[in-house]
């Protein structure tokens, strides 16, 4: 088939100053006749091959990694020239993770190889690790070859590789589970941000609700909920704004900072959070001292985490390549270690109070359905959604990337709802949230007016 290909573009008849086009599913192919006074040529393929996508450039243009291309200095070159963009599935590895863009030329006495150098561009079918592999198909070997290659930049969609030879390119990525197809990134990230929006929104209302009248901010638990809310805030309008804003360094790092800083302060709330409750079920009354303790521990623990990870090294700590966040060892050391261990320590304090609901749940007026929404809801504040992500980061799969993306971006709805829905906190307290008295106090006030 591949023969047959290059058969047409050696063969096939070319008006003057025209170019020859062909485009099949999974197969483009572009012939032109090129003189030796001519400067650089460019052929490029934008998405899928159609002739609609074929473009062809008689001088080298930088189309910034928008589409397969390869550039072709042809000063020392002279006559029919072609140009070929293959499916993948036409090879047999597995690690092909892009088109397969080939260039020939009938008479190669005329190329100075001594200062030959072509530019290919390669997009990449899936987004994954940054370690690509610029190769060629060794005819006489029937392999991939990387001999004469060299990546001069590589980035989360393309790939750009320099050769001293015309063949047909590629490149090779080790193909697992981590790799994500480009539609389900796109769908991630859409999930997660407009759910931060909505936790944005709500973390808002609910700091306000609970700060709004003194008797209620004056409760242990609003205290906590307040924090907890302000913390994650904090986390999620600097995920927002700063994530992906690589090309500003310095900005970049402090921003890393901020967000590993403001993650770990909300961790640290959700275990004050599950003590709180825990001591709360044990009948064991918390007073300002205790709430004094869990504010030193929740914003001065991880300060001091952040600094020793600052003193450790700063440059390669902060810094990575993909967005304003942790390095993969940094963040497995100094974010994912301490927020696995809250969280075993959060579900065993968790498991604890469930115990004593399902003892005292024999009133009949909560639904066994409402006991399970809240347990669910409830989950989610504790902390264990960050379950999802260490499932993510082991097993590599996609769908433990859309659990952790949809609950962890909608943790501030969930605080929300689980502290202002009455039945939830009914479960805990035996009675409505005081909150809601007063609003509907102050509701028929205003009707009385």
């Amino acid at each position: 088939c591949l023969d047959i290909v290059d058969l047409i573009g050696q063969n096939v008849k070319v008006e003057k100053s025209s170019v020859f086009k062909l485009a099949a599913e999974g197969l483009a192919l572009t012939a032109v006749d090129v003189e030796q006074e001519e400067n650089d040529v460019t052929f490029a393929l934008f998405n899928e091959t159609t002739i609609d996508n074929m473009q062809y450039y008689d001088w080298d243009v930088d189309l910034d990694g928008t589409a397969n291309s390869i550039s072709v200095p042809i000063t020392h070159a002279k006559g029919r020239m072609w140009f070929t963009v293959y499916d993948n599935s036409l090879y047999t590895s597995t690690n092909v993770a892009s088109y397969i863009v080939g260039a020939s030329i009938t008479d190669k006495s005329n190329v100075d190889y001594s200062t030959f150098v072509a530019n290919v561009t390669l997009k990449k079918l899936y987004y994954g690790p940054r370690d690509a592999a610029c190769v060629f198909w060794n005819e006489s070997t029937n392999i991939w070859s990387r001999n004469g290659l060299i990546k001069i930049k590589e980035t989360d969609e393309y790939v750009v590789c320099q050769t001293s030879h015309l063949t047909s390119f590629s490149i090779l990525m080790t193909r697992d589970d981590s790799f994500i197809p480009k539609i389900h990134k796109t769908v991630l990230e859409i999930v997660s941000m407009a759910g931060c929006v909505v936790s944005c929104i709500c973390l808002i209302v609910t700091v306000v609700g609970l700060a709004r009248f003194p008797h209620i901010r004056k409760l242990t638990e609003s205290v906590i909920h307040i924090n907890f809310s302000a913390s994650l805030f904090g986390a999620l309008l600097i995920f927002l704004i700063f994530i992906d804003m690589t090309e500003h360094k310095t900005l970049c790092k402090a921003a890393a900072m901020a967000l590993h800083y403001f993650l770990l302060v909300s961790v640290s709330w959700m275990f004050c959070e599950a003590l709180h409750l825990y001591l709360s079920v044990q009948s064991i009354f918390t007073n300002n001292k205790h709430v004094l303790l869990m504010a030193a521990f929740a914003w001065g623990v991880p300060l001091l985490m952040v600094a020793f990870t600052v003193l450790t090294d700063f440059s390669l700590n902060y810094t990575n390549p993909k967005c304003c966040w942790l390095s993969e060892d940094a963040m497995l050391n100094w974010f994912a270690v301490p927020v696995f261990l809250l969280a075993m320590v959060n579900s065993a304090m968790y498991i604890m109070v469930l115990r004593y609901i399902a003892k005292n749940a024999r009133s009949r007026k909560i639904s066994c359905i409402s006991d399970l929404r809240s347990c669910f809801l409830l989950l989610i504040v504790l902390g264990c959604t960050w379950m999802f992500g260490f499932f993510t980061i082991l097993t590599k799969k996609v769908v433990f990337q859309y659990l952790f993306a949809i609950s962890n971006s909608l943790q501030g709805f969930c605080v929300f709802y689980c502290y202002f829905g009455s039945k939830q906190y009914i479960i805990l307290h035996g009675k409505p949230p005081k909150i809601l008295n007063h609003w509907k106090r102050r509701k028929l006030q205003w009707r009385v007016k």
